[in-house]
C-alpha cells in the first residue's frame, strides 16, 4: 500500500529508536527545504506564499497516551514519517481538506534518530498575519493520498510476522495516528497531538493452580483472533474510521511472551455470542465469547486476563476470565526486532614485509585460516597482519626473529618510533584477533607487550615459555564481550625467569589451577589476576618481591592457607575475598590501602582470616574497609595513627574484649566498629576531635554486647554527617557512657551524645531520666538512681522535694516539682546527688517555662461559618514544654492546618470547618526511631520502613485524649479527623482508620523536597485517606493484584475489606466502563478529557483501576482527582448536615493544583513516586475512648 514506517539503510532502525518519555513528549518537526518561488507551480505542493524566515510556519507533534508513543510505545524510530496537511480559514471560516489545493498537501517529515530531528521537505509560510489555519497530520506516512477524505488501510492479519523485506513487523504497521490543529493564529505554533484511531487488544494468559513457574513456561501456548474486519476507511479531516464490508480475517496477535499478547484492530463491533478469540494451551483449546454485545473503540486498549487453570492428575485445562478492561492506551514494552589444521608457510625476508609476502602467497587471505611464519617481524607487521587476516585461528611464530617493538604504544593502530626493543611481542599483537585461539611463540621473546592477546580468542593452557621477564599492562586480559572475543584459557604456567607482572594482565580468566608463582617475581601490577575466580591452593609470595598492586588476588576465595607478606612491600591493598586464615604483616610496612583484606562490597562474604593482629608501628595509615568481615579475635592499633578510616573494622564480629583507640587518633570515620557484636569495651582517646557517621553503616551500631563506652576527651568529639547513624541501634538506656567528670554536663547537652541517657563521670552511678522538663503545672516525676553503695543529696532546689535523702545502691525516688506561678518567669536548678567516700556526684536537671499556653488546654484555630461544623483536631507530639512556651507547637499546627486546606476542594469548602488543637506535653523533644529513644506523649515512633513496619503511635491513647481535653466530645469522634504531628522532619506517614468512622493521620514535617514534603504527607495522608476515606494509588511494581503473591504490600482481599466499609471508592477491580463509580464522570464533557480508565493502583500496576493520571493518592501531588473531589464534598455535606447536589459540586469545582504550585510545575512528577507511605491500619472496631494513661 506504499505507506513508510522506518528505514535505516538496511539495519534494524528499532535498534536505536528515540526513546520517549511517559509524559507527553513534544517533538519540533523543523521544515528544511525552502519552496518554490512561485505558488502556483503544479510541482509546488503547497497554495500559500513564500515568505522571510521569520514567517515559517512551526509546527510541533505529540501524541496522546500513558505513554507517549505509536503503537510500539518506545517512541518514534530513525526513518518513520509523518503527512502533513495545512488548511487556511477563508473569509474567517474554516477551509475544506481537500486533495489538492491546500496551504500545505501531505507534507513529509522523516525522523533522523542519530541527530535527533525532523526533516521536512519544503518550507511552508504564513499566508499573512491576519489568516488562521487547521493542521492535520497522520502516521505512516504515504506518498500518494487522492482523497484525504477517503483513506483506505488494512491491518495485517499475521502481526506476529516481521517479513523480509520490511524493517519493522506487521503489528507496527498495523497502527495509525492522527491528529488536527483548529483555528492557529499567525505566528503560532500548531501543536498537533496525535492520537491513535485503531483499537489495542491486550490477552494476559496467566497460570492459575496446578501450575510451577518451570511448567507453565514449558507449556505451549497460542492466541487467535477470530472475525476481524481487516479493512477501513479512514477521514483524515475528522479523523473517523469506517471499517470495511470485506472478508474478516483471524488475526495471530503479537506474542511478547509470559503469555502475553498484542493486536491492533480496526475499530468494530462484535455481536453477543459471536467468538471473540480462540486459546490453545497444549493443544486444549478455548473460544471466548461475549454475552453482550463488545465495541472494540479506537484509541483505547482493550484488556482481557484469563487464568490457565490445569486439573490434576487428569492434566486437562479450565480457562477463567479473571479481569476486563477498557483503559488508555499503554505502554506495551515490545522491542522492535533476528576446520583444516594445516599452516601455510610464508616467509618474512625482513621487517615490514610481511603484507607484502601473505599478499604474494596467492591465498585467499580472507579465509585463511592456519598460518607459520618464518623471518622477521615488527611492530607494523603485526598491525598488517590482523588487518589482513580476519579469520586467523592458528599461527606459528617459532621461527620468527622479534625486531623494532614496544611494549607500550598508545593504540592498536599505531607504529612507535622510540624505546623499540628486540625479542618483544609488541603491544596490540593480536589485539582484537577474535578467532584467534591458538598460537606458538617465537624461541627468543624476552618480553610481552600490552594488549598483546586483549580480545582474542585463545582457548587451552596458557604456558609462557622460559626466558620471559615481562609481562605488560593488559597482556591477556580477558575483558567483557562487548569488543573483541573471550579466551577459554583453563591452565596457567609462568616461566621461572618471570620478574614483572603488569596492571590486569590476567584479569578475568577461567584458569582452573593451582597459581604457583616464580621466586624471582618482584612487582605484581594491580588487578593482575582479579577475576580469575578459579585459580587455588596456598599463595606464597616471592621473598623478593617488592611491589604488591592494589586488588591484585581480590575475591580469589579458592586461595587458602597462611598469608605472609615479605619484607619489601611497603603497601598492601585490595586482598578482599580471599580465602587466607591467618595474616603476618612485616615491619616496615607504611600503608594498609583501601579493602586490603575486607571489604562489604562481598555482598556478606565472610574473609577466614583468625586469630590475633598485630598492625605493625610503621604503619600510619589505615585504608577504607581494609579488616571488614575479618573473623580476628583481637585487633593491636599502633600509636601513631591519626585516622580511623571508614568501615575498618565493620561486621568484625568475632573481635572481642576491649578495643582501645591509639591516643593520636583525631578523627573515627563512619562506619569504623559497626557490627562488632562481641566487643564488651571501647575506649576512645583524649585527643579525639570527630566522629562521622553515615547513611548506610553505622559507626558503632550493633555492637550489642558492649558495657563500657568510655570517652576521655574533655570537649565532646563533634559528630558529623548522619548524626542518627553513628551510634545507630546501640542501646542507648542499658549502660553509662563515662566521660570526664568536668564535662558531663557537656556530653549530656551535645548532639547525639544527649541519647544517650546515662552520663556521668563514673559509670556506676548515674539517675535516669536525668532531667525534667514542664511548664507552670507542678508534676511527680519518678526516677531511678544507680549507685553501688551509699548515695546522698547534696542539694535541692526549695520549689522540689524528693521521697528520701538518702539511701543504698540502685534507689527507686519520686522528685515533686512545685507549680510555677503565672507570671514569674522561668527557672531552672538540679538535684545534685553525691556517692558517699568518693568525689563523685550525679544530677536531675529541672527546667521549668512560664507560658500562656497551658498543659492539655484546647485552643480553636478556626471555627466554622457554614454548616453544622465538621471538627478537625491538629495535635502535636514530641513537644517538650520549651517547644510549647516558645510558640514552636502552635506554628506547627497553624502551618498543618494551612497545608490541609491547601488542596481542593477543602479549600473552597474550608469555611465548613472546626479546627482545633490541644497542647500536649511529652517530656522529650522530637521522635523516636530505631537508633534514638524519646519520652513522647502518644508514643510516636518510627519503624525500619518496611511494609510492616513504619511510623506508629499510641493511636487509641491520642483518640481518648481528644474526647478528654477537647471541644469534640465521645460521641462527636466518629465524625471527626484527628491529624497527630510528629515533631520530626524525616519523611513517613500513615492514618487509622477505624470501623465507626473516626481516623487519625500521623503526620511528621517532612523535609524531603516536592511532593515528598510535608505538605504532601498530610494532602495525602489527611485530606485522602483519613477525611475523604481514599484508597492509595502508588505503584510499586509491576504485577496482577489478583495473582500477586508478594509480601510487600496489600492485594484484592485488602481493598475489598475498605470497600465493604464504604472507603476505597477511588478505585475499582473492574475495569469496563459500566463498572467504574466514576461512571458519570467519563460521559461529562466537562470532565471527559481527564477523567478516564487508567490501570494500575493500590501498589499494582494491572488488575486495580484509577480514573485519572495524577493525583496525591498516587504522588503526593497537591491535586486530589475529580472523583476524589467528589467523594470529599459528599462527606462535607453529610457531616455538615447538608445536601450533596452534583450540579453545584461542578458549579464550585475547581481542578486548581494546590496552593503555591501551578500545573506546569506538576507536568514532570511521574505517574507513581518513587517513595510510599505505608497503607492505611485498618481498625474494625471503634477507638478505645476509656484510656487516661499510656
Amino acid at each position: 500500500m506504499g505507506w513508510e514506517a522506518g528505514r535505516m539503510n538496511g539495519i534494524n532502525n528499532r535498534s536505536i529508536g528515540s526513546k520517549m518519555t511517559k509524559n507527553i513528549s513534544k517533538i519540533s518537526l523543523f521544515l528544511l527545504t525552502f519552496l518554490c518561488m512561485q505558488s502556483c507551480r503544479e510541482d509546488n505542493p503547497f497554495g500559500g506564499a513564500t515568505g522571510t524566515e521569520k514567517d515559517i510556519i512551526e509546527i510541533s507533534g505529540q501524541i496522546t497516551q500513558s505513554a507517549s508513543a505509536r503503537v510500539t510505545e518506545t517512541g518514534f524510530a530513525d526513518g518513520d514519517a509523518i503527512g502533513v496537511y495545512i488548511v487556511d480559514y477563508v473569509n474567517g471560516q474554516p477551509g475544506q481538506l481537500t486533495g489538492q489545493g491546500n496551504h500545505a498537501t501531505n507534507v513529509k517529515f522523516t525522523y533522523d534518530g542519530v541527530a535527533n530531528v525532523w526533516e521536512g521537505t519544503a518550507k511552508i509560510y504564513w499566508t499573512d498575519d491576519k489568516t488562521p489555519v487547521d493542521g492535520y497530520s497522520y502516521y505512516p506516512f504515504r506518498e500518494v493520498i487522492e482523497d484525504p477524505k477517503n483513506v483506505d488501510f488494512s491491518i495485517s492479519a499475521r502481526q506476529d510476522r516481521q517479513e523480509e523485506t520490511q524493517l519493522v513487523t506487521n503489528y507496527e504497521l498495523s497502527d495509525f495516528l492522527w491528529a488536527k490543529a483548529n483555528k492557529v493564529a499567525p505566528g503560532q505554533t500548531i501543536a498537533l497531538n496525535h492520537t491513535h484511531l485503531m483499537a489495542g487488544v491486550e490477552i494476559n494468559l496467566i497460570p492459575g493452580t496446578g501450575f510451577d513457574e518451570a511448567t507453565w513456561d514449558e507449556v505451549e501456548k497460542n492466541v487467535l483472533i477470530e472475525q476481524i474486519q481487516p479493512d477501513a476507511k479512514i477521514d483524515l479531516s475528522t479523523g473517523t474510521v469506517t471499517p470495511g464490508e470485506g472478508t474478516p480475517v483471524t488475526v495471530v496477535p503479537y506474542d511478547k511472551g509470559n503469555g502475553t499478547y498484542r493486536a491492533v484492530l480496526i475499530p468494530q463491533s462484535k455481536a453477543a455470542g459471536e467468538i471473540l478469540f480462540t486459546l490453545t494451551v497444549d493443544k486444549t483449546s478455548y473460544q471466548f465469547k461475549r454475552e453482550n454485545d463488545m465495541t472494540f473503540a479506537g484509541g483505547k486498549l482493550h484488556r482481557f486476563t484469563i487464568e490457565v487453570i490445569q486439573r490434576l492428575p487428569e492434566g486437562d485445562y479450565d480457562f477463567k476470565l479473571t479481569d476486563e478492561a477498557v483503559t488508555a492506551w499503554d505502554d506495551d514494552g515490545i522491542s522492535h526486532t533476528g576446520t583444516v589444521r594445516e599452516y601455510v608457510v610464508v616467509k618474512s625476508p625482513e621487517k615490514g614485509k610481511l603484507a607484502e609476502a601473505l599478499q604474494a602467497s596467492g591465498r585467499d587471505l580472507d579465509q585463511l585460516l592456519n598460518l607459520k611464519v618464518v623471518g622477521e617481524m615488527n611492530h607494523q607487521d603485526f598491525v598488517d597482519m590482523r588487518e589482513l587476516l580476519p579469520n586467523l585461528e592458528a599461527i606459528n611464530l617459532q621461527e620468527v626473529k622479534l625486531r623494532d617493538a614496544s611494549l607500550q604504544s598508545g593504540s592498536s593502530d599505531s607504529y612507535p618510533s622510540e624505546n623499540l626493543e628486540d625479542d618483544v611481542l609488541p603491544s596490540y599483537a593480536f589485539y582484537c584477533c577474535k578467532s584467534l585461539k591458538y598460537i606458538v611463540y617465537p624461541k627468543e621473546m624476552k618480553k610481552i607487550g600490552e594488549y598483546a592477546f586483549r580480545g582474542a580468542g585463545l582457548v587451552g593452557a596458557l604456558e609462557i615459555p622460559e626466558g620471559v621477564t615481562y609481562i605488560a599492562t593488559s597482556a591477556f586480559d580477558n575483558w567483557g564481550s562487548y569488543e573483541g572475543a573471550h579466551m577459554y584459557l583453563n591452565s596457567l604456567k609462568l616461566p621461572s625467569t618471570l620478574e614483572y607482572i603488569g596492571e590486569s594482565a590476567f584479569r578475568n580468566n577461567k584458569f582452573n589451577c593451582e597459581l604457583i608463582l616464580p621466586e624471582k617475581l618482584k612487582v605484581i601490577g594491580p588487578g593482575a589476576f582479579s577475576e580469575c575466580f578459579y585459580l587455588y591452593g596456598t599463595l606464597n609470595l616471592p621473598s623478593g618481591l617488592e611491589v604488591l598492586g592494589k586488588s591484585a588476588f581480590e575475591n580469589l576465595s579458592r586461595l587458602t592457607g597462611p598469608l605472609v607478606i615479605p619484607a619489601g612491600i611497603k603497601e598492601v591493598s585490595g586482598l578482599a575475598g580471599t580465602g587466607f586464615s591467618s595474616l603476618v604483616l612485616p615491619d616496615g610496612l607504611e600503608v594498609i590501602g583501601d579493602y586490603a583484606f575486607g571489604g562489604s562490597h562481598l555482598g556478606g562474604q565472610k574473609n577466614n582470616l583468625q586469630g590475633d593482629l598485630y598492625i605493625p608501628r610503621t604503619v600510619r595509615q589505615l585504608g577504607v574497609e581494609a579488616f571488614c568481615g575479618t573473623q580476628f579475635s583481637h585487633v593491636y592499633l599502633p600509636e601513631g595513627l591519626t585516622e580511623i578510616s571508614k568501615n575498618l573494622l565493620n561486621g568484625c564480629n568475632k573481635l572481642i574484649d576491649t578495643l582501645k583507640i591509639p591516643s593520636t587518633v583525631k578523627q573515627i570515620r563512619s562506619g569504623a566498629f559497626g557490627g562488632c557484636s562481641s566487643l564488651t569495651a571501647i575506649v576512645l582517646p583524649a585527643g579525639l576531635e570527630q566522629i562521622e557517621g553515615a547513611d548506610i553503616f553505622s559507626t558503632f551500631g550493633g555492637c550489642y554486647t558492649l558495657n563500657l563506652l568510655r570517652c576521655d576527651a574533655k570537649e565532646p568529639p563533634v559528630l558529623l554527617g548522619n548524626i542518627d547513624n553513628i551510634f545507630g541501634d546501640l542501646p542507648k538506656n542499658n549502660f553509662t557512657v563515662q566521660v570526664p567528670a568536668e564535662s558531663v554536663e557537656k556530653y549530656r547537652n551535645a548532639e547525639g551524645w544527649k541519647e544517650f541517657k546515662r552520663i556521668a563521670a563514673y559509670s556506676n552511678f548515674v539517675c535516669r531520666p536525668q532531667s525534667a522538663n514542664l511548664l507552670n503545672k507542678g508534676h511527680e516525676y519518678n526516677i531511678v538512681l544507680n549507685a553501688d553503695g551509699n548515695w546522698k543529696v547534696k542539694s535541692i532546689p526549695g520549689w522540689c522535694s524528693i521521697s528520701a535523702n538518702s539511701g543504698f545502691k540502685k534507689t527507686e525516688l519520686t522528685v515533686t516539682i512545685d507549680e510555677l506561678p503565672d507570671g514569674q518567669g522561668n527557672r531552672e536548678d538540679s538535684i545534685v546527688f553525691s556517692l558517699d567516700g568518693t568525689e563523685y556526684t550525679t544530677c536531675y536537671y529541672i527546667k521549668q517555662y512560664d507560658s500562656e499556653r497551658k498543659e492539655d488546654a484546647s485552643y480553636t484555630l478556626q471555627a466554622a461559618k457554614q454548616g453544622k461544623g465538621v471538627n478537625i483536631v491538629l495535635l502535636g507530639d514530641g513537644y517538650d514544654a520549651e517547644d510549647i512556651a516558645d510558640g514552636t507547637y502552635q506554628r506547627d499546627m497553624e502551618q498543618a492546618a494551612e497545608h490541609f486546606f491547601g488542596v481542593e476542594p477543602f479549600k473552597t469548602y474550608r469555611n465548613y470547618f472546626n479546627v482545633y488543637t490541644v497542647w500536649a506535653m511529652s517530656a522529650e523533644s522530637g521522635i523516636g526511631t530505631l537508633n534514638t529513644l524519646r519520652d513522647t506523649k502518644f508514643d510516636t515512633q518510627y519503624g525500619n520502613f518496611t511494609y510492616d513496619s513504619r511510623i506508629h503511635c499510641a493511636a487509641d491513647y491520642a483518640m481518648s485524649y481528644v474526647a478528654e481535653y477537647s471541644p469534640v466530645t465521645k460521641q462527636e469522634i466518629k465524625e471527626s479527623l484527628v491529624i497527630l504531628i510528629p515533631n520530626s522532619t524525616m519523611y513517613d506517614g500513615v492514618t487509622y482508620m477505624y470501623g465507626d468512622g473516626s481516623a487519625l493521620a500521623l503526620c511528621p514535617k517532612s523535609e524531603l523536597d516536592f511532593p515528598y514534603d510535608a505538605r504532601g504527607v498530610i494532602q495525602h495522608e489527611a485530606c485522602g485517606h483519613g477525611f475523604s476515606k481514599l484508597a492509595d494509588e502508588y505503584i510499586y511494581h509491576r504485577a496482577w493484584i489478583q495473582t500477586c503473591k508478594c509480601t510487600c504490600c496489600a492485594h484484592v482481599a485488602d481493598l475489598q475489606g475498605m470497600q465493604a466499609s464504604g472507603w476505597g471508592q477511588n478505585l475499582s477491580l473492574s475495569g469496563r466502563y459500566e463498572d467504574v463509580p466514576w461512571y458519570h464522570l467519563i460521559h461529562d464533557a466537562r470532565y471527559n478529557d481527564i477523567v478516564d480508565i487508567y490501570d494500575g493502583g493500590y501498589f499494582h500496576s494491572d488488575g486495580v483501576y484509577r480514573s485519572e493520571y495524577n493525583s496525591v493518592m498516587n504522588n503526593n501531588v497537591p491535586y486530589l482527582s475529580t472523583w476524589s473531589r467528589e467523594l470529599a464534598v459528599r462527606r462535607i455535606k453529610e457531616l455538615a448536615g447538608e445536601t450533596f447536589s452534583y450540579e453545584e459540586f461542578v458549579a464550585n469545582d475547581s481542578r486548581e493544583w494546590g496552593i503555591d504550585f501551578t500545573r506546569s510545575q506538576m507536568e514532570n512528577i511521574p505517574a507513581s513516586g518513587t517513595m510510599h507511605g505505608a497503607p492505611p491500619v485498618i481498625i474494625k472496631r471503634s477507638p478505645n475512648l476509656n484510656i487516661r494513661e499510656k
